[in-house]
């Protein structure tokens, strides 16, 4: 693409097209770093073209060597992410000469995320030869202490910024040859307890990146130039640039709430070898002694294991449904059962609006999705019609699909939590939900069936980090989109002028863990709520009136007379629009003692009717 050569409208269409995860992965390194430089000319045009479309997001690069280059690229990454970044950059040697300066350029941003490269040549000095445990134990702390000086005083500057840190990628080289792995003392093993103990001792609001497992995945001759090196002081080949920086966008993306939650498949040619309407449920290949079934059979693997890690499964094929299934329900070799999707949408519609239907059943955003088909004509019509999906570029080959898959970093999160983990499983429970409520005539009495139990409570210990992830993660029911991190929610437990509590929820079929959570904060008469998320699988079940009753009690004990609150409305919140109406509120004119955005503010009286619903408490 020649920027420079196209008209306006021509430009922007193409960069538009240009800035997407899969297409940036496809282009060969050279190309996205002329990309890279081509962007810088056409960066402001972009961002006023998009700027509906894009959050802006300040970033500030502390790192030992050169990040210019780094930066340039990972610009590119985190457009495609849909953010529009802003990078201040230290020095070289930065970490050493202003990670604690709190005047430097890079603290003076006031970054929502940090990134830290150190490099192998910060460490001056190496445990001796025959070096005791203790001393090398001592040798890691003593290199730990100025990282966790830095995050610490991060956290306490500023709550809201993420740190990525980047862990030690092991050195080429090997004084010791092949006793560097056998002895303790050596100094790629000491370097592998330095990255252990940094990640062990990283706090919540720090990320540690996995350079070594990048650098491995490249091969250290080529993650490694020398040249580049000693020429610019580049931390790693620019070859590998496209890599680490695509790596680098998904863990922020992940980590400013930007979550791939469902992998959406086709079936014929993609789960098994064959079409299944033509084969027949014993034609497929799939067979673990046939090599190209067995490939199949290791994509099914991988994809079940995304599913216990909490990812949803979702089918969508061109094929008639009965049919469909009989490939779960009949073939012995399948890994993969019914029972293991989310969603099924199998029939002879266009993919897209199939796609949709996913989304709109397991009511989460286009942009929580991502879809592998091995059909390019396919993937292309939904990059098209439906371009937040992220849509992977399936090879023709099968037995490259799992690698296609992984070396996506779709699934990066920033945190796994239990409710992670019981997210598939509660869906395919709504089955049987839907099953039951069929059997009666009126929606109260199928509450009523479910047996729901709730357990409302003020938030301390392991829930802290379940509820920092729903403030981050919550986009539909979040009535001012406001985001804590976990050091911003402890400040706010502990201080008397606020309230954080969630909400733990369960039917007969399902423990939910915790589905909702909110922050109050107490001013005069007044309690007012910050911020009220609720997960969607929680919906229409009266978890929101048992949530707010319990809202108005602790308003009540703290001596509130009322209860305020404040909708703020994004592109994705609009279902908690009419909320406060619906729960009695009375809409009031706006007041800046509680908020600037000039929206309304509701009032409740503290002292009113609780609310109605079916939960029992837990």
């Amino acid at each position: 693409m020649s920027v420079a050569a196209l008209s306006q409208d021509e430009r922007v269409a193409a960069l538009r097209q240009l800035l997407r995860p899969a297409k940036l992965r496809a282009l060969a390194p050279r190309e996205v770093m002329l990309q890279a430089s081509r962007f810088a000319r056409a960066e402001e045009e972009f961002q006023q073209c998009f700027a509906a479309e894009l959050a802006p997001l300040r970033v500030s690069v502390l790192a030992s060597l050169s990040s210019q280059h780094l930066i340039a690229v990972l610009k590119l990454f985190l457009y495609a992410e849909g953010f529009a970044p802003a990078f201040a950059a230290s020095e070289y040697d930065g970490i050493a000469l202003e990670g604690l300066d709190s005047a430097a350029p890079v603290w003076r941003a006031e970054p929502e995320a940090l990134i830290v490269l150190p490099s192998v040549e910060d460490i001056k000095t190496w445990p001796k030869l025959f070096a005791s445990s203790d001393e090398i134990a001592r040798w890691v702390e003593d290199h730990a202490q100025l990282y966790l000086t830095i995050w610490r005083q991060t956290a306490a500057r500023m709550p809201d910024c993420r740190i990525y840190h980047g862990l030690f990628a092991l050195p080429l080289e090997r004084p010791l040859g092949n006793l560097e792995n056998a002895a303790a003392y050596s100094r790629t093993n000491c370097l592998r307890q330095l990255n252990r103990y940094l990640t062990h001792h990283a706090p919540a609001n720090v990320t540690p990146v996995d350079l070594d497992y990048l650098a491995s995945l490249a091969g250290r001759l080529q993650w490694n130039d020398e040249p580049s090196y000693f020429a610019s002081r580049q931390p790693f080949s620019l070859r590998e640039m496209p890599l680490a920086c695509a790596y680098l966008a998904r863990l922020i993306a992940s980590g400013r709430g930007r979550v791939r939650k469902c992998l959406v498949l086709d079936l014929d040619n993609t789960l098994w070898g064959g079409v299944i309407g033509d084969d027949g449920p014993g034609g497929i290949r799939i067979d673990p002694t046939d090599p190209v079934g067995e490939a199949y059979l290791a994509f099914q693997r991988y994809v079940l294991a995304l599913k216990d890690r909490g990812v949803l499964i979702a089918a969508c094929s061109k094929n008639d449904p009965r049919i469909a299934r009989s490939a779960f329900e009949e073939n012995d070799h399948m890994i993969l059962k019914a029972a293991d999707f989310a969603a099924f949408e199998a029939n002879w519609e266009n993919k897209v609006s199939n796609i949709r239907r996913i989304a709109n059943a397991l009511n989460i955003g286009l942009d929580s999705l991502v879809f592998f088909d091995d059909n390019p004509a396919e993937r292309a019509i939904v990059e098209q019609y439906a371009p937040q999906v992220l849509v992977i570029d399936a090879p023709e080959d099968p037995s490259l699909f799992v690698r296609a898959l992984d070396l996506s970093f779709a699934f990066e999160w920033p945190n796994l939590t239990a409710e992670d983990l019981a997210r598939t499983d509660s869906f395919v429970k709504e089955n049987q939900r839907e099953e039951l409520r069929k059997q009666f005539a009126d929606y109260d009495t199928y509450l009523k069936s479910l047996e729901m139990k709730a357990t409302i409570e003020p938030t301390q210990g392991k829930a802290l980090s379940r509820v920092a992830q729903l403030f981050n993660k919550t986009n539909q029911f979040n009535l001012r989109t406001v985001r804590y991190s976990e050091q911003e929610l402890e400040a706010l437990i502990a201080s008397q002028d606020h309230l954080v509590l969630h909400a733990s929820f369960a039917d007969k079929f399902t423990n939910y863990g915790i589905m909702a959570a909110a922050v109050v904060r107490f001013v005069g008469d007044t309690a007012f709520i910050e911020n009220w998320v609720m997960s969607c699988r929680a919906f229409k079940r009266g978890l929101e009136d048992a949530m707010l009753n319990a809202i108005v009690a602790f308003a009540r004990e703290r001596g509130a007379k009322f209860v305020a609150g404040e909708y703020i409305p994004t592109q994705k919140n609009g279902y908690v629009a009419d909320f406060f109406d619906k729960s009695g509120f009375e809409k009031g004119p706006p007041n800046a003692q509680w908020s600037t955005a000039g929206n309304a503010l509701f009032r409740l009286p503290a002292n009113g009717p609780e609310r109605p619903h079916f939960i029992a408490a837990g």
